[in-house]
């Protein structure tokens, strides 16, 4: 058999091994009781975000984050840049 298909059959192979390995220990240890828990968390943190001021877009939608103090520089008085 070719050895670029064996590689590539052996590579296969390790990804769902290593897949099913990572799935088995990253997976909930304990089933949530409430079948509505996570509905409840988005919700809250829907509500949470309702709550936060929006960020304010300029032109093209580019994010202005504020106004820069534009005394700052290094110490020799030059402005970085």
């Amino acid at each position: 058999m070719n050895p670029a298909v064996l590689f590539l059959l052996g590579g296969v192979a390790l990804a769902v091994v290593l897949s099913v390995v990572v799935w088995l220990f990253s997976r909930p240890k304990n089933r949530v009781e409430d079948p509505n828990h996570l509905r409840h968390t988005l919700r809250a943190l829907r509500m949470e975000s309702r709550d936060r001021p929006r960020p304010t877009h300029g032109e093209g939608g580019v994010r202005i984050l504020g106004h820069e103090d534009h005394g700052s520089g290094s110490d020799d008085g030059r402005r970085d840049g």
